[in-house]
């Protein structure tokens, strides 16, 4: 009778065949969201020596390896099971969900960019093409058409709460997401980092500042997480909150509030708060730390700057500072702010970084942290591509943070500091 039951599944379209859901899996990385998985769930459990990369098509997109499971929330976890992992190459354009457009010459040209970010389709086409079978050997045949994915997972960010923020003061709603460290527990004070997105983020949707790039999420990983356990405040604002001329938007006193608030709500180490940003973020946060120079532990800032006048409150605080070199504003601006800085009783340690293969040396990296200056200053010495990634043409600019977030050494630096360290 179970067979008869399989092979009538058979014989019907794919949503009756056997199949439950199909799932587009993404994850992100330093250039976004990509989608590096579809996983097609049965009804059955699935021979995983019934399987082969050729088993599957997807649309457009390069299948890697195929695979079974017990789970659609680990890709690469090979078990018994009824999910089917089929693993793509996160290497070409079309991984890509979000889609930067920008006006190139005006980048180029040493003035600020104009760029847009736009939001994809997470949706994959996928076809059995081959015969699998079932741990009991019956054979489901291929697919006679491809069929789309009903539904996607982030397995970091679907972890962030999405919350609002009714801003007493200015009355402003202010979006933001808020990742909870595993296993918390209101009985131990954790640390939180505190990261603001660039000028190419700004939008109605909530989670764009999780998806533009891993300045937020590279902190909620199961490996950070392991090492550091913290919250991730990710505010997302809807317009400009800072601009070059140094003047601001009441989004910087409503994002002091939120950050306020969460630590009265929630088990936060108010010695260990840290802030992190890029461009847009990397000037808001330092004129947070201007109005509120005590709130910080430490600052964790790339490609932006600030006026040097408002420098001095933050003079003994830890900061690690990033630019590349053929981004004149924010290298030059931010060599201005340490000046300033330096001049106000701070101490510097300065570096410059070279690139291989895309990448910062983990080991200058690991060499400046060592310093004994409270103030890093890294300056990137050539134009700065990822080559290879969907990012390939990416200005200068917003290169930087795609490296600066992957420099482990700087992150354990971050986490080291504490209030009254100095």
């Amino acid at each position: 009778m179970r067979r008869k039951t399989l092979e009538k599944c058979i014989c019907m379209s794919m949503q009756e065949n056997c199949v439950k859901s199909i799932i587009a899996v993404s994850q992100i990385f330093p250039e976004g969201q990509k989608i590096v998985a579809a996983v097609v769930e049965y009804q059955e459990c699935i021979d995983n020596f019934s399987l082969t990369p050729c088993s599957f098509k997807v649309k457009d997109r390069k299948v890697m390896a195929v695979h079974t499971s017990d789970k659609n929330t680990h890709p690469r976890r090979i078990a018994e099971g009824p999910f089917v992992i089929i693993e793509l190459s996160s290497d070409t354009m079309d991984a890509c969900v979000l889609q930067r457009h920008r006006n190139r010459e005006r980048v180029y040209g040493g003035k600020e960019p104009n760029e847009k970010m736009e939001m994809g389709d997470c949706v994959l086409e996928v076809q059995q093409v081959m015969p699998i079978f079932t741990e009991d050997g019956t054979e489901l045949k291929a697919w006679s058409a491809p069929e789309k994915s009903d539904r996607d997972i982030n397995l970091i960010v679907d972890r962030f709460l999405k919350l609002k923020y009714q801003d007493p003061d200015s009355g402003i709603e202010l979006a933001y997401n808020l990742f909870v460290p595993w296993d918390y527990d209101d009985q131990k004070k954790y640390p939180m980092v505190v990261f603001m997105h660039d000028l190419s983020a700004i939008g109605d949707n909530q989670v764009f500042t999780l998806l533009q790039g891993n300045g937020a999420t590279v902190w909620a990983t199961e490996d950070e997480q392991y090492w550091h356990q913290c919250f991730v405040l990710a505010p997302q604002y809807s317009r400009r909150v800072v601009s070059n001329d140094f003047s601001c938007t009441e989004e910087v006193d409503a994002t002091l509030n939120l950050i306020h608030s969460t630590c009265d709500r929630m088990s936060v180490d108010r010695d260990r708060i840290y802030v992190t940003g890029q461009g847009m973020g990397c000037m808001m946060a330092m004129q947070m730390g201007y109005e509120q120079p005590d709130l910080f532990a430490a600052y964790f800032l790339m490609a932006g700057q600030w006026d040097p006048k408002r420098m001095a409150p933050m003079a003994y605080k830890p900061m690690f500072l990033i630019a590349s070199q053929a981004d004149e504003r924010a290298a030059k601006g931010l060599t201005a702010d340490v000046e300033a800085l330096e001049k106000a009783g701070a101490k510097v340690d300065r570096a410059l970084w070279g690139i291989a293969d895309g990448c910062i040396q983990q080991r200058d990296a690991d060499a400046l942290t060592r310093g004994d200056g409270n103030i890093k200053l890294a300056i990137l010495d050539q134009p700065v591509f990822r080559n290879g990634s969907c990012q390939e043409n990416c200005a200068f600019h917003e290169a930087t943070w795609q490296m600066g977030y992957d420099i482990a050494a700087v992150r354990a630096w971050l986490f080291r500091q504490k209030k009254g360290n100095r």
